[in-house]
This record gives structure tokens, C-alpha cells and sequence, in this order.
């Protein structure tokens, strides 16, 4: 189920507290911005008792004669619906030499999860089997991928509804919780000619021509503390009620790991620009103190995920569309100016509504082509597309819900209605008929072919893929590619959830 307007009120209800000054419209922009963890109640005291310092100001490096200007794009909280695009000076960016690098014998992670764990609003017991939680299902996914560098994870477990203000009649009690990338780099792999969005967690573990300034978390996880979990560490039998929380946590953590897409509802986040719900588009790279002055510079590639979706009727590429929307060029214009251009462009509007029209044609409209076949995984993936509904953090980014949950693919339906009750090792052995699932993770055959697509080294490679950077995404190709470090942009994105029931 899509996020309720209540829960969107909340997402921007929450901005303000959670994000960065950078983030937050109407506020100071700075040259690079990461989310830091949100402090327990008892350390909120004492910095308030604290006098405030003023930091000492570092001299930034000069950029470098015709050097280029590097952009990722930073998310500040997984309930946020707002991000960053961060430039980072040429003189703070290397290029690898570009000799292949021996990629056998690769070591382990020694943590291969590390959680920045904040608890709030329940018992210290309940934080505790969280904490455990969470731990637990790092695990679950480091049996099933070959992860070498630590993803650093910030993990919140709190009350949604306490957030809203909402004490009584709250209807945010049926998300169980919301995760993101907390960074993307626009990269492609040798031999693919399009650029598109790699995750963070993903592109440390690659070989890449550049060096990269990371941000100092990969994946941003909120946990709904009003939801009836249920924790391993309890060490009692599971309700007829409860949801299994590693089963949840391991269902967030993948998407922060890529299973995410850019298709977005112009009219859901760009709220107030436009009343046109009929389309769908990546967003777009804008500079400015709010979303009426923001001036865009270019789209947004499609996520690394998009790059597989195709048309279930037809297996047209849904990558053809994205490249007619993206012929439209008008650029270095306010965002209001820029929308309503779009919408009366011709081609690229009509490519944009045939998306929408494809996701909302019915139930498995579309779907995720592997690109390399896994024992027992299907030729092709059925995503979540509903008949005349577009659902944000629901459609597309999920497997289709009919399909799958009761597979060894289960993990990533949108919805848990008929999970629950059921402990994650429950689950695993009524959907793999007690043979568990390959190498004792958490992935069944047809989501180990879709990560793998993407670029997630297995536990079996014996190499991994290598990508190339683009520096200035934000910069048309036409563009020169020498930019001033100091460009931002305030943009908005949904992140996904998971539900008690869709509708």
C-alpha cells in the first residue's frame, strides 16, 4: 500500500527536524552534507546544557585548473522526501589508473554490516531485541552476497505516530518502515553506454575510476516502534499478530542496496507544481532555496534497478522512454517553469505518460530482465503494478506481491498480510519446502539473479564488475564539465516501504 496522506504529512513534518541545514528550504546551503544520527533524549539534554562552540573553519582545497567537479546525491532520512546533490572540488578527487586490478582472493568484510543503532519511545528491552534485530539480519544478507566493504547503516527504531503528534486516531501504525540509499553516484559498467544511478553500498564494493568521498552512511532505516513485532531475541513464541522485525529489516536493507526505482509521480512530490497525475519521470537535478526557485540544471538518470524493466506484453525496455523524456532540454529554468514546459513538450510527455499508463495497466505489467540466468531463477522477475493505481514506494520497487509470497522469493512483496504470525524461519521452510534458501541467506533464486544484475557480487565470483564514474551528472552532455564547487541541489524522492496490507 502507498504511503497515506497522513504519512506523507508526517515525511515533511520531519524534514525539518531531520535534515541537515542544506536540506531543509529556505535554509544555507553547504559544500558537502551528510546525515548524522539522531541523539538519544538523554544526550539532546546534555548538549542543551552545553555552551555552543563555533567550529573552526577548514580551508577548502582550491579546485584545480579545468579539473572536473564530482556529484553524488545524498538523502538525509529514510522518511525524508527531500535530498541533496553534493559537489565535491576536482582537487578532492583522484582517477584510478585504469590497470586492470586483480580481483581474486577477495577478503571478506570483517563486519560486512556496521548500525548506527538510535532507540526511542519504547522499553530499553524492546531496543535491546531491535538492536539484536537488526544485527541478525546483516548477517542473513552477508550469507548471500559477497560484501567486502562495510555498508555503514543508520538504524532508527521509533514511534512514527509520536513523530506526526499524532497520539490518537493514527493511522501511521501500519507502516512497518522505510529505507533508502543514503547516496547515489551516476556510473555505468564496462560496456554500457548509459549512465544510471548506483546506491552507495553497491559501488564500494566495485572497481571504479575514481576515488570517492563517501558519505558516512550507506543505507538510512526507519523502523515504526507502534507496529506489533516480533523479536528472535524474546525467546518466546511468536502472536498470531506480529510480523518477524528481521524479516522486515532484511526487506528495507535490500532496498537500500538498489532494489529502488527513479519513476516518479510529479504530482506526489513535486506538490503544488502540478495537477497532472498521469505521468512518470525521474527527477530532476535543481538549485535553489525552495521548489518554486529552484532552477533546474538536468533529469536524473534512471536507478541501475530501471536498467532491467521492461514491458511484460511487448519486452520493450522501459530505458527507451526514459531516453525520449530526457531529449527534452530545457534547462537553467525554475522548476514550476521547467514542469509545465514538459508537459506541453509533445514526445517526451507522451513517453511519460506511457509509462504510467504501462505501471497501472494491471498486475504484472511489467518486469525485471536478468542479466545472467541463476539455477532455478525464471527468465524474468513480475514487479508490483496495480490496474489504474500508481502507488509511490510500492509499485515497481517490489516484487509482484500474487507471484511471489509464497516462493523462495518472498522477501520483497509489498505487503506482509498473510506473513504474519509466521517467524522468518517459519516462512523459509514452508516456501522452500524445508530445503532453505541458497547458502542459508535471505535471497531466493529469482531476487540472487536481480542483485547480481545490478552489480552485487556473489559469493562464488571470482571478479567483480568495474564502473566508471560520471562527475557532473548534474551537467547536460553538452555542458562543460568545469563547475563551481558550490553547486546544490534540493530535490525531491519517496522512499519505499513496506505495508500491513495493499488494497
Amino acid at each position: 500500500m502507498a504511503p497515506s496522506a497522513q504519512l506523507l504529512a508526517l515525511v515533511l513534518s520531519l524534514a525539518a527536524t531531520l535534515l541537515p541545514a542544506a536540506a531543509v528550504p529556505g535554509a544555507q546551503a553547504v559544500a558537502v552534507a551528510a546525515p548524522q544520527p539522531q541523539p538519544q533524549p538523554q544526550q539532546q539534554q546534555q548538549q542543551q546544557q552545553q555552551p555552543q562552540q563555533q567550529p573552526q573553519q577548514q580551508p577548502q582545497p582550491a579546485p584545480l585548473a579545468n579539473s572536473l567537479t564530482f556529484a553524488r546525491v545524498d538523502r538525509h532520512s529514510a522518511l525524508s522526501n527531500e535530498h541533496t546533490v553534493v559537489s565535491v572540488p576536482g582537487s578532492r578527487l583522484t582517477l584510478l589508473n585504469r590497470v586492470k586490478a586483480a580481483t581474486t582472493n577477495r577478503e571478506a568484510a570483517a563486519r560486512p554490516f556496521q548500525f548506527t543503532f538510535s532507540c526511542s519511545d519504547v522499553p530499553q528491552d524492546v531496543c535491546n531485541n531491535a538492536r539484536a534485530g537488526f544485527e541478525r539480519a546483516g548477517q542473513l544478507i552477508a550469507s548471500s552476497l559477497q560484501i567486502t566493504a562495510t555498508i555503514n547503516v543508520q538504524a532508527v527504531f521509533r514511534s512514527f505516530c509520536n513523530a506526526a503528534g499524532k497520539t490518537k486516531n493514527c493511522d501511521l501504525s501500519n507502516t512497518l518502515g522505510q529505507a533508502a540509499s543514503a547516496s547515489y553516484f551516476a556510473a555505468r559498467a564496462d560496456g554500457v553506454s548509459d549512465f544510471s544511478f548506483y546506491p552507495q553500498s553497491l559501488v564500494k564494493q566495485l572497481r571504479r575510476d575514481f576515488t570517492l568521498e563517501f558519505n558516512a552512511f550507506d543505507i538510512l532505516a526507519e523502523f515504526n516502534a507502534d507496529y506489533s513485532f516480533y523479536f528472535r531475541s524474546s525467546n518466546r513464541p511468536i502472536r498470531p499478530t506480529e510480523t518477524d522485525f528481521e524479516f522486515v529489516v532484511c526487506h528495507e536493507l535490500t532496498h537500500g542496496l538498489g532494489f529502488d526505482t527513479a519513476w516518479t509521480s510529479y504530482f506526489s512530490v513535486y506538490q503544488g507544481l502540478t495537477q497532472d497525475s498521469t505521468y512518470l519521470a525521474p527527477l530532476v537535478y535543481a538549485r535553489g532555496p525552495n521548489l518554486q526557485n529552484a532552477v533546474v540544471t538536468n533529469i536524473e538518470p534512471l536507478n541501475i534497478f530501471d536498467m532491467f524493466v521492461q514491458r511484460t506484453a511487448n519486452a520493450k525496455p522501459l530505458l527507451e522512454n526514459y531516453k525520449a523524456i530526457a531529449s527534452y532540454r530545457k534547462v537553467n529554468v525554475p522548476l514550476p517553469q521547467y514542469i509545465s514546459g514538459f508537459q506541453a513538450s509533445g514526445a517526451p510527455y507522451a513517453a511519460a505518460q506511457e509509462v504510467f499508463n504501462t505501471v497501472t495497466a494491471g498486475p504484472r505489467a511489467i518486469n525485471f530482465k536478468p542479466k545472467t540466468a541463476y539455477p532455478n531463477a525464471p527468465a524474468s522477475v513480475f514487479l508490483q503494478t496495480r490496474k489504474d493505481i500508481f502507488q509511490p514506494g510500492s509499485s515497481i520497487a517490489h516484487m509482484d506481491y500474487e507471484t511471489y509470497w509464497t516462493t523462495p522469493d518472498f522477501l520483497m512483496v509489498p505487503a506482509v498480510q498473510n506473513l504474519t504470525g509466521m517467524t522468518l524461519d517459519d516462512i523459509i521452510k514452508q516456501n522452500t519446502r524445508n530445503a532453505g534458501l541458497p547458502g542459508g541467506g535471505i535471497y531466493g533464486p529469482s531476487m540472487i539473479a536481480l542483485l547480481s544484475s545490478l552489480g552485487w557480487p556473489l559469493p562464488s565470483d571470482t571478479s567483480v564488475a568495474r564502473i566508471s564514474i560520471n562527475p557532473a551528472p548534474e551537467v547536460p552532455k553538452s555542458s562543460s564539465l568545469t563547475r563551481s564547487p558550490s553547486a546544490i541541489a534540493t530535490v525531491v524522492l519517496a522512499a519505499c516501504s513496506l505495508v500491513i496490507a495493499y488494497m
